[in-house]
Formats: structure tokens, sequence, C-alpha cells
């Protein structure tokens, strides 16, 4: 098989597909382009250069193509969209622009299959590629087949495999049972890869997930020295050479590059994001305990420096002298470990010895059996490890290793280096035999310092010492009974025969080959999509995902009676979390409606430690401080913008400012951000952070007399909602503000607004588009005076 690609896509736009999209699903047609889609986007992912990609389209008002000069006149309305190259983001792109034709002209598909068998031709000429045409063809349009033969017998010879995706209908036509018998008769008859199937099949593989195929490098090649040849000693003819493959290891979220926009370009670097690191050397009480610090004659011949070429810079060892900045070239860093407090310096040439003390190289300490290995090891990089291809001695023995270990049911301790530079590793080699394979495995384990000495409580506990505890009720030693209904719940959750394939057979549950990392494949999905479309949302969790989080009805209906025997057998009780005690902190009465006048009279002097005492019982519960409080904690921060990594702690600090008053230009700033995050925001990551910024502008809005400028945001949040346009993007940030009751302050909450009760009240209604009443932030100091 040739790593070389060549993939024409032939997209039939002609009549008759049915575009019209039923509840919650795609049309016929949006299928096929989807299909397209998906493809090249696995391709865009993988990034290979051999794999190229070319699309045509079936059924367009113009012909374009490289056969219409030399034979003019044929295979018309059918025009290449993109020649065959390595694909990008731009071919996404026009193939997410195709539309069918609304009208119907004189297409065949047999015509668009010649085109595309002629690029490939020409493409690939003699070399070594895996061709292939995959063909999106509308059902019921007339096909001229007298030339299926010659096209066939092409096939063949080119080594091309065609796939051909129709649309499924009842065949109610001649046209449409002909055109079927041709498809599914050329396809048979062409071998390969060649082969018919429906839009919905092709529609479902599509979109299954697909294991990126990755080419096999070796991670290490070298020799497998065994007990007869040790540290230092020559190699010998049983030391196997091995080579190593990586086969499993832990998915790391993918990584994001910083990138920057700059408004007027002016190098070649625009866009790249540059650090400028500078070394600024501090002085440290530490230096004088270094005796290498206190001679710094002793400092410049140890470096290899000369002293004249620090005459012009700072005596570091003054300690008055570095109370100024002083840069010290990245250069002449040294790697600083410390010993207690005092710090050694180490430079990279001690911690890398010139002439190490042993080769790279697998060397086999001993076995031990396999039952006292930890299987947990097994969840980090396990590598595959087998004999060298080329050599058939070592194959041998590396198979004769595995089977004497198999037999046996042990495991080889390995002490692994793979360079002559890396530090030496431990690890554990353990046989693998499927089929005729007999492979080793190789997964690094800790040294003894590497684990944490971690103190634990003892589990078991004899039963005299028991008796001999004054409160036995602390341990608990499980009888045959409990041990008996552990072991049944453990096996009617047996994942091996859980589920259920196709044809109804028992099969494993959650296979190990076919579970994904949800959070890689969602990341991976968005990706996808805002590079089609910047304003698309997060996308929704494929259905294959609800596994891993939804318990099988069968476990339920299994584990029922093991459960209830359990539950009954432990004594096992659910118990509620304590609410946790917030201190009464000054200021907190201030929020409580306290009815103050009963308190004054003679008579009820005695009993007021009664009367306060719900009051005081409602602020030991109360979690929220009160408004100058919450102002209080920010007033000595120096903020006088708000950014939108902390919008609501920057508003409130710019409010709380005592040396300026702010408050205005906190407001206005706050309506700016606002509009901003709910505009731009990645689906919903920032809703909830809009909502914040909402609650923190309304209080503030009724303490400082800022109700028209909230109601103008409210209002602007409204017309950027569009709640009366059902394709509207932010649909779901105004229902949130409706479940959350974000509403228009209104005259009986702050003399300063002018919205009545009904205009508040119809503020979320979808018809209403409701403008503000006064838009006009001047305000008239006279008749505000006359208003309070």
């Amino acid at each position: 098989m040739t790593d070389k690609k060549a993939t024409i896509y032939i997209l039939d736009t002609t009549q008759p597909w049915d575009t019209k999209s039923t509840e919650g699903a795609l049309g016929p047609f949006n299928k096929a382009r989807q299909i397209v889609r998906k493809h090249i986007e696995r391709k865009l992912l993988a990034g290979r250069k051999t794999d190229m990609t070319g699309v045509i389209v079936l059924g367009t008002d113009e012909t374009k193509h490289d056969l219409t000069e030399e034979i003019p006149g044929q295979y018309q309305h059918i025009s290449v969209l993109e020649n065959i190259q390595q694909p990008n983001m731009n071919t996404l792109r026009k193939i997410m622009f195709i539309e069918p034709l609304e009208k119907n002209v004189e297409s065949d598909a047999v015509d668009a299959l010649v085109v595309a068998t002629s690029m490939l031709i020409k493409h690939c000429k003699k070399l070594k590629y895996e061709k292939q045409i995959i063909l999106m063809n509308a059902p019921g349009n007339y096909i001229k087949w007298h030339s299926i033969a010659q096209i066939q017998q092409t096939l063949l010879t080119q080594k091309i495999s065609l796939v051909v995706i129709y649309l499924e209908q009842p065949l109610h036509t001649d046209i449409q049972i002909n055109n079927k018998d041709y498809w599914e008769k050329l396809t048979k008859e062409t071998g390969g890869e060649s082969c018919l199937q429906t839009l919905e099949e092709a529609f479902d593989i599509a979109n299954k997930f697909v294991k990126k195929n990755v080419k096999p490098t070796t991670t290490f090649r070298g020799v497998l020295r065994l007990g007869g040849s040790r540290l230092g000693e020559a190699e010998v003819e049983t030391d196997p050479e091995i080579y190593m493959y990586l086969r499993t290891k832990p998915v790391n979220t993918m990584p994001a590059k910083q990138f920057s926009c700059l408004s007027d370009p002016t190098d070649e670097s625009y866009g790249k994001v540059v650090t400028d690191r500078k070394y600024k050397l501090k002085y440290s009480k530490h230096l004088d305990t270094y005796p290498f610090y206190k001679n710094k004659s002793q400092l410049y011949e140890e470096s290899g420096d000369s002293e004249d070429e620090y005459s012009n810079e700072k005596d570091v060892f003054d300690t008055k002298s570095t109370a100024d900045e002083m840069f010290i070239d990245e250069n002449k860093l040294l790697t600083i470990q410390y010993f207690g407090i005092t710090p050694i310096p180490i430079t990279k040439e001690q911690i890398i010895s010139k002439d190490p003390c042993e080769e790279p190289a697998m060397f086999m300490l001993g076995y031990f059996p396999d039952s006292k290995f930890p299987v947990y090891y097994m969840s980090s990089s396990v590598y595959v490890v087998i004999g060298n291809t080329n050599h058939f001695e070592s194959m041998t023995a590396i198979s004769a290793i595995v089977h004497a270990m198999h037999e046996t049911q042990s495991v080889a301790l390995v002490r692994f280096v793979k360079q002559r530079t890396s530090a030496p590793k431990l690890g554990v080699l353990f046989p693998t035999i499927e089929g005729d394979a007999s492979v080793l495995n190789y997964v690094e384990i800790p040294f003894t310092d590497d684990l944490p000495n971690i103190v634990k409580k003892p589990t078991k506990v004899a039963e005299e010492d028991i008796k001999k505890q004054d409160d036995s009720s602390q341990y608990q030693i499980p009888d045959d009974k409990m041990l008996e209904s552990m072991e049944k719940l453990i096996e009617s959750m047996d994942l091996m025969n859980a589920d259920r394939d196709k044809n109804g057979n028992p099969c494993e549950y959650l296979h190990q080959e076919k579970v994904f990392n949800p959070m890689n494949w969602r990341l991976q999905q968005a990706i996808q999509d805002r590079a089609i479309d910047p304003q698309s949302s997060l996308p929704e969790f494929h259905p294959t995902f609800l596994k891993q989080h939804t318990l099988l009805p069968e476990f339920l209906e299994n584990t029922k009676q093991w459960r209830d025997s359990i539950i009954s057998l432990f004594s096992i009780q659910q118990v509620n979390k304590p609410q946790p005690f917030k201190k009464r902190t000054y200021g907190t009465a201030k929020d409580e409606d306290v009815i103050v006048e009963p308190l004054l009279k003679f008579d009820n002097i005695n009993n007021s430690q009664e009367m306060y005492e719900p009051y005081n019982k409602k602020l030991r519960q109360d979690k929220m401080s009160s408004y100058e409080e919450d102002l209080a904690l920010y007033a000595n921060r120096d903020v006088n913008t708000i950014t939108w990594l902390n919008p609501v702690e920057d508003f409130k600090a710019m409010v709380a400012n005592t040396s300026q008053d702010l408050s205005k230009t906190a407001v206005q700033q706050m309506h700016a951000m606002i509009l901003e995050l709910a505009s731009s925001s990645y689906g919903e990551l920032w809703y909830n952070v809009v909502i914040d910024c909402l609650d923190a502008l309304r209080v503030t809005a009724l303490k400082k007399f800022y109700a028209k400028e909230f109601n103008q945001c409210l209002y602007d949040l409204k017309a950027l909602c569009e709640p009366s346009n059902p394709q509207s993007g932010h649909l779901n940030f105004w229902k949130l503000m409706q479940s959350k009751n974000i509403t228009l302050i209104k005259k009986e909450e702050a003399v300063d607004s002018e919205e009545t009760e009904t205009t508040a009240n119809e503020f979320f209604l979808v018809n209403t588009m409701t403008e503000p009443a006064n838009t006009d932030i001047t305000d008239n100091i006279d008749q505000l005076l006359e208003d309070f």
C-alpha cells in the first residue's frame, strides 16, 4: 500500500435533490455536502502533504474543465471546483457554499466520471498513488450508459476505486431502476474498495469516530542485554537487537499558540508574539554565606573570565551597589540547586557528564511473578518491543523470551538507557501473544524515591484488638455475607457481556479501542466549526459519549438486589453535609429590616434580647454582605479601566474609589463591556459573566442614581439578542435573562427612572420592541433637587 493518495469528490447538484430539512434533521443534499466536508476535515486534521483532494460539481450553469478544449461541446455543465491538491480551508468554504440549482440542466453523471478519471490520470501519471472517486448522485436523472464498458476498463487499468453514494428512494420509474442496476454492476466489477452505498449509510460512516493513522516509527533501536552480559562488558551473541514502538500514551489537550493582530504591520513578524526576557540581579543575604562569592578573583578564575571584563560593572558583592538595577547576560546564568537555604550553582556541563558510564541499551535485571506487578502502571505510556525485523536470530530470541515468560507467568525488570546523555529509567517487560504475533510490552515504573511515603490508616484490625477498644464502632470487619454481597455486585456489573451488537448477541460495553476523549473531540469540532463560521456556538457532545456518563438500565436491574443487600448489611445512611458557619462581620445588620421603634419603649427593654433573637439568627445564616461593605473591600485598589478578566471587581473598585468620583465612568465602561462580552461570547462561555455584570450594575444604579443608564443597557442587549428573530445567535442569552428576571428599573425603585410598571412587565415580550422613554443622559440639577 502506497502512502500517496488522490481522491476526487463529485457532488451532484441537479434536480431532484430534496433540500428540505425535516425536524432537526438535514435534507438529502445537505447530508451529501456534509459527507464531503467530513472527509476533507479529516484530511486537514491529519495534515499529510501526500493526501491530495479534488472537487467536481455536476449540474452547474457553466462548464469549466480541461476536456472542453480537447473535445469541444462535450461534458457540459460540469465544473472543477478544486484541482487535485492538498486540501485547505478555502476548499471547505467553497463546498459549504454549493447549493442545488433551482432549474434542471442536462448533465450526465458518467460525463463527470470521465472528467474525474482524466484528472487523476494527468495528475498521478505513472506514480504510485491510491486513487479513488467518490460520486454523490441524485436519483432519477437520465444517464447515458453506452460508454460504460470503456470507463470500466479504464478504472481497472488505472486501479481507480469507485464509491457511488445514492439517495435511497422507492424505485417508481424505469430510469431509477436502470441507474441503480448499472451503478451496482460497475462498482462490483471494478473491484478493490469500490462499493455502492446509500446516503444514510455514507452519512453514518462519515460521522463515526476514526482513529488517526500514524506511521510507526521506532523510538529506540538498540540491544537487549540479557543476564550473560552486564555493565561494561562487551556484547555477546545472545543479546538480541530490538526495535521499540510507542503503543499507547495519554493524550493532552491541543496546545494553543499566542497570536497578536496588529493594526499596522510594518515587518514580516506580523502576528508573532516575541518574548523579550531580561534577567535582573537581586542581592540576597545568602550570597555572603557562600565562600565563592566572597572572593571575586576566585570566581573569575573558575569561570574563565578576566577581571577586566567586569571593570565597568557594579560590584555585585557590595550590598549598597545592588540597590540599583543590574542586568545579566543570559549566557552567564547558572542552574541553582538549594542545599537547605544556601544556593549552590551547578553548570550544565556538570549535570551532563561528557563521558557517561553506560551505553544506550536495555539491561535485563531479573524476573518476578506477574501477580506482583501493579496493573495501574499500564495507564502510562506503553511501548512495544520486537526483535530486529532484518535479523532473524533477534526475532527468534525475542519470541522465545515472550513464550517463556508467558508459560512461567512472570515479567522482567529492566533498566533502560535511551541515549548516552539521558538518565536511566526503570521499567517492566511483560509478554503479549495475539495469534501468530508474540511481542514484549515495556512500561516505565517509578524508583523508590519517586513514590511518596503516605502513611495509611490500617484497614484490618484483629478481633482481639477490637475488643480492647472502648469504641468498637469505628472498626468494621466484613463478615461472609458482606463479602458475598460485594462479590455479587461486582459480578452483576460485568462489562464484557453488558452490551448488544447489531445481531443482538452479547458484546463488550465501552471497549477500550472505541472509547474516545470527549473534551478533545469537542475542541477539535469547535475549531472546525469556527474555521467555517466564526459565529458558531460550541457543538453539542456526540451521542456516542452518552455511554461514558450514563448508567446502563440493565445495571440498575441486575444490581438492585445486591445494592439493597449492601445497604442493609453495612448500615449505610446518607449524611447531609452541614452548611459552613459564616462569621458575622461589621455592617451585616445594615441590610436587615430591623424594627427599632418597639425596642425604644420602656416596656420592651427587658424583652429586647428576645426580640432581637430572630434577627440575629437570620444574620448568622446570611451569606451576602452589604453593599457598602462589599465596596469597602475594593476601596484601596487603583483601577481606572474595566477589563474582561475581572469586570465585576474592576467595576466595584472604580465605584469605591475615594480619591476621585469614577462612578459615571465605571457605569459607562460596564455598559460597553456587557455589550462586548455578550456579542463576542464563544457560545455560552461568557453568559454567566454578563449576568454577574448586570447584577453589579443594577445594584450600583439603584444606589448611585444611574437607572437611566442601566435601562438603556438592557434595551441595547434586547436589540443585540433580537428575540423576535428565530435565527438569532443570542436567543440563549435572552432566555437566561428571563430566567434571572433581570428587568428594567421602575419609578417605584429609583426616582431618576422613567419606566412604569407596564413597560417593565412588557420588556420581555418578544413582539414588543419598546424604546426607552428618554435616552438623554444630561441631568437637570435643579429638577433633581426638587424631586428630592
